[in-house]
């Protein structure tokens, strides 16, 4: 019937499933596809989903609750894990995330002028212990949850955006929740 195939072909192959190689590429390479050609759709998305719309119904009173008691769990995750240069360079990262972040949402409610700068020259120095990081990011928090308090007695107008240099402009409260999250998220990669 058909020349070119042969029967053996027709047959369930008993060795490396290429058809099915095939079509998951197929597959991975339209996804790859579509996230690039979508991607800031899809971070609009996530954006929205897991920071503006959890935040949007919060008050500043229970955003602070919420920074002060994933502080505390932050604090937990580290005592648990090693001091290593490894999970020393994520606090380091969490720290200056955390400072930045606080620095960009004062300078907007308070109409300071400012910068579009990095969370790097807000990291700690690169000598500090596992301890000590602690130490600097349970203070940070408590820094940022007091923010949040400030907040709540004299609240910015409800249409405030402050600019993040990778997800576009947040509202305050926003602000306030991507700290908690990008914290709680990046904590859990800490190595025991």
């Amino acid at each position: 019937m058909w020349d070119w195939l042969d029967e053996d072909d027709l047959e369930p192959q008993r060795g490396f499933p290429w058809w099915t190689l095939l079509l998951t590429g197929a597959a991975v390479a339209g996804a790859v596809w579509l996230a690039r050609q979508r991607s800031d759709e899809i971070k609009e998305l996530a954006v929205e989903r897991l920071i503006e719309q959890p935040a949007a119904g919060q008050s500043f009173l229970k955003l602070e609750e919420g920074l002060q008691s994933g502080g505390e769990a932050l604090v937990e995750r580290i005592e648990r894990a090693s001091d290593n240069e490894r999970n020393r360079e994520r606090l380091r990262h969490i720290i200056g995330i955390e400072r930045w972040g606080r620095a960009r949402v004062q300078s907007a409610v308070l109409h300071r002028p400012w910068v579009m700068d990095e969370h790097h020259d807000y990291k700690p120095p690169k000598d500090k212990s596992l301890s000590e990081l602690a130490e600097i990011l349970a203070e940070q928090r408590r820094r940022t949850a007091a923010l949040a308090h400030t907040l709540h007695e004299n609240p910015p107008r409800l249409n405030e955006k402050v600019p993040h240099n990778g997800l576009g402009p947040l509202s305050v409260r926003g602000w306030l929740r991507y700290l908690q999250y990008h914290a709680d998220v990046e904590s859990r990669k800490l190595l025991p």
